[in-house]
């Protein structure tokens, strides 16, 4: 609106100026309040987000190995070449 402002008195203070500048406002006003809906509307789904993935386990088993003693404890060296794993 600055740059409006600057412009020469006899444009600003046209008719089809005052207009312009009513357009800008109302358009300025828009983007203002659609950017407040939009952070808004970010804010709550981030925050449903977080509490449902703070929720969830850091670590899992792999499906094949529900077992909470099984998980991670598993090598190749043991039954090597027969795709087999055991526990150490």
């Amino acid at each position: 609106m600055e740059r409006v402002r600057g412009m020469r008195r006899a444009v600003v203070e046209s008719e089809e100026g005052r207009e312009v500048a009513a357009l800008y406002e109302r358009v300025h006003g828009r983007l203002a309040a659609h950017e407040a809906e939009t952070v808004a509307a970010w804010t709550r789904q981030l925050l449903e987000t977080s509490d449902q993935k703070l929720k969830q386990p850091l670590l899992t088993c792999p499906p094949a190995r529900p077992h909470a003693m099984d998980c991670g404890r598993f090598t190749r060296s043991q039954n090597a070449g027969t795709g087999v794993s055991k526990p150490q």
